[in-house]
């Protein structure tokens, strides 16, 4: 692993530890063993090594949801595997487990009003993560198994926007949110019924 990886891994662990306020610039390179003065050569300074670990931690965090939805859906061979799929994918989402890829879209999304390289990674990978989604729900049309008049784009809105409701819904404390996965599953699959 590079030193500057090795920083970066650092300051994303001190993030999901404690937040940015957590992020020490002194602890990190004495973590990683490298002086302050290399951090900086990589990063540029301690808002430059912050914006890093935030759009690495929220890469991390999302990638691999992100992605095995998409393959559920490119699998599905009957309208029941498509509804299966999401059922699944929304119940993992908003299981306790995945509270960090929850908050890790919060935050990022937070950091990138004020800060211009942190906005454009979000929007870089929501238009990704967007394509990708919409791509499969296409294929999924295709073959016959979601209605042929959706708006895909609208749907693949609506998957990722579920995220950030997850992240509202769990700040709030109160358990508000446990008749959601229900209620977003059979919402979608509504949607998607041929």
């Amino acid at each position: 692993m590079s030193i500057r990886d090795a920083i970066l891994d650092a300051a994303v662990q001190s993030l999901a530890q404690g937040g940015e306020a957590s992020l020490r610039v002194h602890d990190i390179a004495r973590a990683v063993g490298c002086s302050v003065s290399a951090l900086y050569v990589h990063f540029g300074s301690r808002e430059g090594l912050a914006e890093a670990a935030l759009i690495e931690r929220f890469r991390r965090v999302t990638s691999e949801v992100n992605e095995s939805f998409t393959e559920q859906l490119l699998r599905a061979k009957s309208a029941t595997a498509v509804k299966r799929a999401i059922t699944i994918h929304v119940s993992e989402l908003c299981a306790p487990e995945h509270a960090p890829v929850h908050l890790a879209r919060a935050e990022l999304v937070a950091a990138a009003r004020t800060r211009p390289a942190v906005q454009a990674a979000l929007s870089e990978a929501e238009q990704q993560r967007h394509a990708a989604l919409r791509d499969a729900l296409a294929q999924a049309r295709d073959k016959g198994l979601v209605r042929r008049d959706l708006d895909l784009d609208a749907v693949a809105a609506l998957l990722r926007s579920h995220s950030l409701s997850q992240a509202l819904l769990m700040s709030d404390g109160n358990g508000h949110g446990h008749t959601w996965p229900k209620v977003l599953s059979r919402s979608i699959e509504g949607l998607l019924a041929p």
